[in-house]
């Protein structure tokens, strides 16, 4: 994976485990939505290997991220993919349409936890500086089409994410070292 990333923040294997879960449901969402999205990574790792997509759509608050994005759409999207990318926090994202899949490396520390970072960038990719936890879930709540699924990874030892995690019911998929993935399907929580 030869993806331009950016200087102050790097994505990981939990992202290319989460693309490798997602792939294993054997899902077929015609219509994604990449948030938190870096570089674009997830989005386009899916893009690469689901047949049936339509439109993938990207939103980070970094316009350095923007950038990225647009540089690796150039470089790994299907010509037949409608591809849109959007600077914006999540809790001010409001697209017109809803989405069949939601996935999303999100930051994994909240406020006050974690290593602060001298580097602005670094530290937004690395905390919810803008926006919440709680602001994520209830977002992707609200874009999820009537049977669509959201895919997220969360770190094993923040304490915020545990009540969020019986608050809405989450489902745990798969654990990795560091990280688990997690799922909040809008069939079941209608």
């Amino acid at each position: 994976m030869d993806y331009k990333q950016s200087d102050f923040y790097h994505f990981n294997s939990d992202s290319t485990f989460l693309v490798q879960h997602i792939l294993k449901k054997n899902s077929h969402p015609k219509y994604i939505l990449d948030l938190c999205a870096g570089c674009g990574v997830i989005g386009l790792e899916l893009c690469q290997n689901l047949n049936h997509l339509i439109s993938l759509d990207f939103v980070d608050v970094l316009s350095e991220n923007t950038e990225l994005i647009t540089d690796n759409i150039k470089l790994f999207s299907k010509n037949n993919i409608t591809t849109n990318i959007y600077t914006s926090s999540i809790g001010e994202f409001n697209p017109s349409s809803k989405y069949d899949l939601i996935v999303c490396n999100p930051p994994y520390f909240t406020q006050g936890n974690g290593r602060e970072s001298p580097n602005y960038n670094r530290q937004v990719s690395r905390t919810f500086m803008i926006d919440s936890p709680e602001v994520l879930i209830l977002k992707a709540k609200s874009l999820l089409t009537k049977n669509g699924k959201f895919f997220f990874l969360i770190p094993n030892n923040e304490m915020v994410w545990s009540k969020l995690i019986d608050k809405y019911s989450l489902q745990i998929q798969e654990k990795l070292e560091k990280a688990s993935i997690y799922l909040l399907s809008k069939s079941d929580t209608n």
